[in-house]
């Protein structure tokens, strides 16, 4: 049995909160960072792996060595919230060669879950390969943006004697 909480319990505030269970529709959330309205955009996104994971069969039904592989491509989320690394990337990223790389990404491609491919190929003129993981595996989301703090909720420090008088 597992051991509850105590009833007053309180979440640390230093761990991010989940996202709230109605909004979560993907296994994996690309996460923007909120838009900055003094100096201009700055671009900035991270991957959430959400509870569906598990909770959709996914978890369960990947073989391992694709799984694996699905994660190296989420690690390579851009700061605009793009995954699509090359297959030199990934190579790299893996510690293996590049034809190693390439048959482990296309076993990805053609490893299906529910009659769709969790991966997609994209093969440019030049003949570079990049990888990506399937949009109905992927959402987005955006973080809120941070409180202003405004003059009436500034603390003020005053001198001694405005304080005794």
């Amino acid at each position: 049995m597992r051991p509850r909480a105590p009833p007053n319990y309180l979440p640390n505030p230093m761990i991010q909160q989940p996202l709230e269970k109605s909004t979560i529709t993907t296994p994996f959330v690309v996460e923007h960072d909120p838009i900055s309205q003094g100096s201009g955009f700055a671009p900035g996104a991270n991957v959430q792996i959400t509870p569906l994971l598990r909770t959709s069969g996914l978890l369960h039904d990947i073989p391992s060595d694709e799984l694996k592989s699905l994660l190296f491509l989420l690690t390579f989320v851009s700061a605009n919230g793009n995954i699509q690394p090359s297959v030199y990337e990934l190579a790299d990223a893996m510690q293996v060669s590049e034809s190693t790389a390439l048959g482990r990404a296309h076993r990805l491609v053609h490893w299906q879950w529910r009659g769709s491919p969790v991966a997609l190929e994209t093969v440019t003129d030049t003949g570079i390969r990049f990888f990506t993981v399937a949009p109905y595996l992927v959402s987005n989301s955006h973080k809120p943006m941070p409180q202003t703090q405004t003059k009436e909720n500034t603390v003020v420090g005053v001198g001694r004697e405005a304080v005794i008088a």
